[in-house]
């Protein structure tokens, strides 16, 4: 019964992460921004859905670390960190948007570390590795998330329709995401293997 209980809370967790992840990459947050902030003309009753919107989606990600079957302080680390991450990336979004925040390294830079894809994957899976107890090692896999932004970057340059855009961003995100997941697996097999013998100390958990 044990087992079936953590067995839930995993899959729980998971799925509304995935969620949490899509609703990230698809969200109208550009639309609010210039609702608030550029006076676009739109009506209240439009700002204030754009602007829960963009709450569910924070929402949910809090919602997938506080499932996750982990201790309470890891649960609350993992959940911190995707609401800070997510608010500072809506700062310097907005600031991107309306011109009052400049970003070094020029268009291409603000494209990659400002994508919605990019952060969205990346609060996922720094807070999936907080909650699923990997090893410092592991957390090298986040560097892969920069990846995202590029494509996402490619597909400016190259003037891809929003829907191409859309299934390639959404595909892309999904292969570094969950490759990243299963790499901090292998480098948690690494470290815990007991020096000598070449077998792990503990069962390396699922990713």
């Amino acid at each position: 019964m044990h087992f079936d209980t953590l067995s839930a809370r995993y899959g729980a967790s998971l799925v509304t992460l995935l969620f949490a992840v899509y609703l990230q990459i698809n969200n109208n947050f550009a639309q609010f921004v210039q609702s608030v902030s550029l006076h676009s003309g739109m009506g209240a009753d439009i700002t204030a859905l754009l602007g829960f919107q963009f709450f569910f989606v924070v929402s949910c990600f809090v919602a997938a670390f506080l499932m996750a079957p982990t201790t309470l302080p890891r649960r609350l680390i993992a959940a911190g960190a995707a609401v800070v991450l997510l608010v500072i990336w809506a700062v310097f979004f907005a600031g991107r948007i309306t011109g009052s925040i400049t970003l070094p390294g020029g268009p291409f830079l603000s494209t990659v570390f400002v994508s919605s894809a990019y952060v969205g994957a990346l609060v996922a899976v720094l807070g999936w590795l907080i909650v699923r107890e990997r090893p410092g090692l592991s957390y090298l896999v986040v560097l892969l998330m920069p990846l995202i932004g590029v494509v996402s970057w490619f597909l400016l340059r190259a003037a891809a329709p929003a829907g191409v855009t859309l299934i390639v961003t959404t595909l892309v995100t999904a292969i570094i995401g969950v490759g990243a997941a299963w790499a901090a697996r292998g480098l948690a097999s690494l470290v815990q293997r007991t020096p000598g013998d070449g077998v792990p100390a503990a069962q390396a958990p699922v990713p």
